[in-house]
């Protein structure tokens, strides 16, 4: 799931900083699920897709697809 997250905020040219502002999470928690150290909540994964535009079926499929 990280390297998905990670490669998203990428694509939509996110500094993480920038992102865990939209997120209403901290810079250190976007790292850690970024490098797979922790794993998101569903209302943390909720958070991502309205970011990202996209069904949060959607960005599980993607993360699916990374593995």
């Amino acid at each position: 799931m990280g390297e998905a997250l990670r490669l998203l905020r990428i694509f939509y040219g996110y500094k993480s900083t920038e992102l865990a502002k939209m997120l209403g999470l901290s810079q250190s928690y976007v790292s850690e699920l970024e490098n797979n150290r922790k794993q998101p909540t569903l209302d943390v994964l909720d958070r991502y897709a309205k970011v990202f535009d996209m069904k949060k079926s959607t960005l599980l499929l993607f993360a699916e697809s990374l593995e």
